[in-house]
């Protein structure tokens, strides 16, 4: 059973590298079709339903959006609480 838990907080750990990695691209430059630009459609698949779901309760204020602070921070206590089972 630890072995279960272990792994399902490590995916999460990876699924919070993936919003922090998916909005530092969101400040780079790219054009239309590249490699950087494919890799934030791939990213952005990837993370916008759960981000879409934040979005829903808290919109961007000021014309920022905080959903994926948000998202890490639920998937943090998420983790943690998992790995004190």
């Amino acid at each position: 059973m630890g072995q279960i838990i272990y792994g399902i907080a490590t995916l999460l750990r990876f699924y919070s590298l993936l919003i922090i990695v998916w909005a530092l691209l969101s400040w780079v430059p790219r054009e239309r079709g590249g490699l950087l630009d494919d890799l934030s459609m791939t990213l952005g698949g990837l993370v916008e339903p759960l981000l879409s779901i934040i979005r829903g309760f808290l919109p961007p204020m000021a014309g920022i959006d905080f959903s994926p602070v948000i998202a890490i921070l639920l998937i943090d206590i998420l983790r943690s609480l998992l790995l004190r089972i």
